[in-house]
């Protein structure tokens, strides 16, 4: 199922439309397994969080094997864009 991406919240965590769903939660908040980015405060913070953003701010992404779901409802899982995981994209495998 393809998600819009509404809202990027930091250089690994975005909001999507519609909710996900899976093992009985819900929510829009997704964060991308196995991929680290720059925490708020920490240097290159907003560089990491524009990135995300132009590459897929308002684009359709697919949330694959979800892996779990942290304790602020957030869903970890691989993330697809045009077909390849989003770590290619980020690592620069493009």
């Amino acid at each position: 199922m393809a998600f819009r991406v509404i809202e990027i919240l930091e250089g690994d965590t975005f909001k999507v439309f519609p909710n996900w769903s899976w093992h009985k939660e819900s929510g829009n908040i997704v964060k991308i397994y196995d991929y680290e980015s720059p925490e708020k405060g920490e240097s290159r913070y907003e560089i990491a969080k524009k990135r995300l953003k132009n590459l897929i701010q308002n684009k359709k992404v697919e949330i694959k094997d979800p892996k779990d779901i942290d304790k602020n409802k957030i869903l970890i899982a691989d993330i697809y864009y045009k077909g390849k995981n989003l770590i290619h994209y980020l690592s620069g495998k493009q």
